[in-house]
């Protein structure tokens, strides 16, 4: 709390044991105004809002059984042990499938990851099973995507997840904000159009603002973050007066900023989970009393949508209205690729005859359809049915070690 306030509240406590009611009163009234005059000298009318995550691509130079028997596991317990040494820690992990691994792999585990949703300290972002491409997959596809994630939420937390977040995907078609608003989704944030060759709007910039609402297609508004900036920077020193943070509020329409950090795993890579530096951790926490220039807080990545959500419906924001599409990384794959534009569309039309029965049936007592993993270097296939298991044990994979605390290596310790 406050040195000034407490030292008011103390001063009034003490006339009102002493009998002095009436004085009691009218010293309140007369610190309160003086607390709130102070508080609004001390407390920046800018802020950055950090976000702490671990991007988290489920298949990629890996394979699932990978994901799951380290990568997992790994994010789970830094990110715990980060939350029992800084009360204040917030973390922001996307993809319900992951979620649904921990359930279903790491059952011990799981009750603290529940408890931590329900506390408000972790939050399950990303409003998606897993991150979708918004350029080859039909709306459809997205809707379906987006249902399972909700659908899982509500189940097992309570909760519902109100962002779009797809910090590595490349490019952003028009139809994101209207899929999104018509799903309840009202926040999209980003950091990969920072990867454009080419300024597209004023002043040179790669995106169109920091901070601001996007228009869909049918005219439906979110709001946006277009630039969290790198997934993977942990601080190393103060950051109450960094250069990069100032020139991110300042350049808000609002004078509020996203700013990721984290996403380092046991093996120091981005994009196989994990969580923030212990150090950056310490850097953050050590920096938020010096701020003077620009508040600093620990946050999820839908907190400063909920701030400004009322925004939504005011003129204060700036407009953008039009896709978000990467100028050449990835455009070459969509391009050149049709093979994969049509498998994609065939698997979109045999999925149909796979949806599961509608109704009261929740996620959580469905089988969820086999998925298959071909490896590259060998060719051979492994089928992997994930479904609710029968008792608390999990489902084993065959051929997977599961990761522990002792197992886990290098710990969380060893990473400064």
């Amino acid at each position: 709390m406050n040195r000034f306030l407490q030292q008011a509240l103390a001063a009034i406590a003490a006339l009102s044991m002493a009998g002095g009611i009436s004085l009691a009163q009218e010293t309140h009234e007369k610190l309160a105004q003086e607390t709130h005059e102070k508080l609004a000298q001390e407390t920046p009318e800018k802020q950055v809002y950090m976000a702490a995550n671990a991007h988290f691509d489920t298949q990629w130079r890996w394979n699932v059984r990978q994901s799951i028997g380290e990568f997992l596991p790994n994010t789970l317990y830094q990110n715990f042990a980060l939350m029992e040494q800084y009360p204040d820690y917030k973390f922001s992990f996307e993809g319900a499938v992951k979620h649904y691994w921990t359930k279903e792999y790491y059952p011990h585990l799981y009750s603290t990851l529940v408890k931590y949703v329900k506390e408000g300290r972790w939050y399950p972002a990303g409003a998606s099973w897993d991150a979708n491409d918004f350029n080859v997959p039909s709306a459809e596809s997205n809707f379906k995507n987006i249902l399972l994630a909700e659908e899982f939420y509500k189940a097992e937390f309570g909760v519902k997840s109100y962002d779009i977040m797809l910090p590595d995907c490349f490019g952003f078609g028009y139809a994101l904000p209207s899929i999104a608003s018509h799903c309840g989704v009202f926040a999209f944030h980003t950091q990969k159009l920072k990867w454009r060759n080419n300024p597209f709007y004023e002043g040179g910039k790669k995106w169109p603002f920091e901070f601001g609402i996007w228009e869909g297609v049918d005219g439906s508004r979110i709001l946006m973050a277009p630039d969290g900036s790198s997934y993977g920077w942990n601080p190393s020193g103060d950051i109450s007066d960094d250069p990069g943070l100032e020139a991110k509020v300042n350049a808000s329409a609002v004078g509020a900023a996203l700013r990721y950090y984290g996403t380092k795993s046991s093996r120091l890579h981005g994009d196989q989970g994990g969580s923030p530096l212990p150090s950056a951790v310490e850097a953050i926490a050590s920096s938020i009393p010096n701020a003077r220039k620009y508040g600093i807080r620990f946050a999820t990545t839908i907190d400063i949508f909920n701030d400004y959500k009322d925004e939504l419906t005011g003129d204060k924001l700036p407009v953008y209205n039009g896709e978000l599409l990467m100028d050449v990384h990835g455009t070459g794959c969509y391009t050149s690729n049709s093979d994969c534009k049509m498998l994609n569309r065939r698997s979109e039309q045999q999925r149909v005859p796979l949806q599961p029965p509608t109704g009261s049936e929740s996620l959580t007592t469905r089988n969820i359809p086999s998925m298959t993993h071909t490896a590259a270097s060998s060719g051979t296939s492994s089928t992997m049915t994930f479904r609710e298991p029968a008792s608390p044990k999990p489902t084993p994979i065959p051929g997977m070690t599961r990761c522990s605390p002792r197992t886990c290596s290098p710990a969380l310790s060893s990473l400064q």
